[in-house]
């Protein structure tokens, strides 16, 4: 059985209860020695078997763009759509099979890496 865990939240549980209530980035990965390990950062993972599957949800407004990807992850800016005072920004991380959803202040629309 595959366990989602949300970050900034205590919440683990079903991948289908967590879509309903919120639009997220899903990121798969295995869980060593307590924590899920993905090209986006490591998770802790506590409470889930070693070698458990797992699905980590990052939400787009928990994403932040900036210039330098000084302690984060270098990406590449695929698309951007404005919507009203925020803009949702698809980001390409390598490692991962789909793009990142971002959604920030309009004033990241130039930023060209993620973290």
């Amino acid at each position: 059985m595959r366990r989602s865990i949300a970050t900034g939240a205590a919440y683990r549980g079903c991948l289908f209860v967590a879509r309903f209530f919120s639009e997220f980035n899903e990121i798969d990965g295995i869980c060593r020695d307590g924590w899920v390990t993905t090209p986006v950062g490591t998770f802790r993972a506590a409470g889930l078997a070693e070698g458990a599957k797992a699905t980590v949800c990052l939400r787009p407004d928990n994403l932040r763009l900036t210039r330098d990807a000084i302690g984060g992850v270098e990406g590449r800016l695929l698309s951007q759509r404005f919507l009203g005072e925020s803009v949702l920004s698809s980001v390409e991380i390598g490692g991962l099979q789909r793009p990142l959803q971002s959604r920030g202040a309009a004033g990241y629309f130039r930023s060209r890496s993620f973290c």
